[in-house]
């Protein structure tokens, strides 16, 4: 995986997700932390999309913030790393992009894959449709 194909914002995503992940003593970035950064950014294009598709957003914060809360945690988690499902989101990404033929992922790319993903996540976004 090659983060420079990431947008910025992409970039700025899994940053938040790794802040999130290390202030909640989680020991792995999950795919609930990607989403929370897309639902967090009120302004930004993930909400605006979920929006356009008429989710409640206000319900889509909560069902995420419970989804982090029970995460399980560890003490001082020393090095923080992508879990499995997490690195399958990325991969969907990259492929996305390839087929959509665009240079970078964006997270247009991002929300796409966590759609199509297992577990919270995908439950949460369909859901709401």
């Amino acid at each position: 995986m090659k983060l420079d194909k990431l947008t910025m914002k992409s970039q700025e995503l899994l940053q938040s997700a790794h802040e999130m992940a290390r202030r909640k003593n989680h020991a792995a970035i999950e795919p609930v932390h990607f989403f929370n950064g897309l639902v967090e950014d009120r302004e930004g294009v993930g909400a605006a999309i979920l929006k356009k598709i008429g989710a409640d957003m206000s319900a889509v914060t909560a069902e995420v913030k419970q989804a982090v809360e029970h995460l399980p945690q560890v003490s001082n988690p020393a090095d923080i790393y992508l879990s499995r499902d997490s690195q399958q989101v990325l991969d969907t990404a990259f492929k996305e992009a390839d087929k959509m033929k665009d240079q970078y992922v964006s997270l247009e790319h991002l929300l796409l894959a966590l759609a199509s993903a297992k577990g919270k996540v995908g439950e949460i976004l369909t859901r709401q449709g």
